[in-house]
This record gives structure tokens, sequence and C-alpha cells, in this order.
């Protein structure tokens, strides 16, 4: 099954309501502007650095770190879901005598 972030599962064409003014700006925008971006982009980031390489290839040259010029737009549930998912599993990491981070981010019976 294909997921496509912005029209949700393969085959529907409805486009998601927090990817609607994406959408239409990809829709009203030039065909090779995307192009022209990423391009502009990977410019940037090898002048900033923004690269690793893999040591103990043959060809350890630097690389890009790899990146989407279409942005993920997350709603604001999805959001919501994210941060409520990811402050409960770090909460066993944040429970020492340094920890500051919020009473309510960490779960009662680690605390």
């Amino acid at each position: 099954m294909i997921f496509d972030e912005m029209t949700g599962h393969g085959g529907v064409e409805e486009v998601r309501d927090s990817y609607r003014a994406l959408a239409q700006w990809l829709a009203d925008s030039p065909p090779d502007l995307l192009e022209a971006r990423s391009r502009q982009a990977e410019f940037f980031f090898r002048r900033m650095g923004v690269t690793f390489a893999v040591y103990g290839e043959a060809n350890a040259s630097e690389r890009l770190i790899p990146f989407d010029i279409v942005p993920r737009i997350l709603s604001a549930s999805e959001w919501r879901l994210l941060e409520a998912a990811s402050s409960s599993m770090a909460s066993p990491f944040w429970t020492g005598p340094c920890a500051r981070t919020p009473r309510s981010w960490r779960r009662s019976s680690w605390a």
C-alpha cells in the first residue's frame, strides 16, 4: 500500500486539509520551479556544510543530508498525537534530578 502525505492513502484524489495551500501553490507554479529550488537548497547545504561522509567506503566523499524540497505538513491533531507519543517515550530519560521538563510530561510512576 502506498501512502502519500498530501492525499492520504494511494488512490484517493482529494487533498488533505493541511495540504490545500501547498497543493494550490504547486499547481500554480511552473514545472521547473521545484527543480530550481532543489538545486538552490543543495548549493546552500553544501556551502553551510550540511553533509556527512560514510567512512570505509571507497568513495567517502561528502554527501548531502537527504532532504525533500516539498515539506511534510502536520495538522494540529497530528502534531498533538506526535507530541504526546514523543513526550511519553522520552520521559524515562528526563526524570533525574537535573530534569527540567514540566511535571506534566513525566509519568508519575517514574518520577
